[in-house]
């Protein structure tokens, strides 16, 4: 079994000129891939858009009034106070989100 300290100089020198190459090549493929796996329109990009627009046909429309007009339900059976306030805070949420909404469509 040679060990290292046995190879001449030029044979270390030449084992260490073909680790640096291989390692540079190493990386230079990892760059590559990770270039092409997450750059927009990439693999991951058009799994992501895809998870997006299922998600959206599972969420209620936003323009949708039944969010707000529910809480305005919900706030007529309350009779705590901090309950109250905090489904009052629910509604104008909710009604500010709507509105946002309704602004941004009309706009288009």
């Amino acid at each position: 079994m040679t060990r290292i300290r046995d190879l001449s100089i030029k044979s270390r020198l030449y084992g260490l000129v073909a680790t640096a190459v291989l390692g540079f090549a190493a990386v230079l493929a990892l760059t590559f891939w990770l270039s092409h796996e997450y750059q927009v329109n990439g693999p991951l990009y058009n799994q992501l858009t895809m998870w997006r627009s299922v998600i959206s046909e599972y969420e209620p429309a936003t323009l949708s009034v039944t969010q707000p007009a529910l809480s305005l339900s919900l706030l007529l059976v309350t009779t705590n106070p901090d309950e109250e306030r905090q489904r009052i805070a629910t509604f104008h949420k909710k009604e500010g989100v709507y509105r946002d909404r309704r602004a941004h469509w009309n706009e288009n």
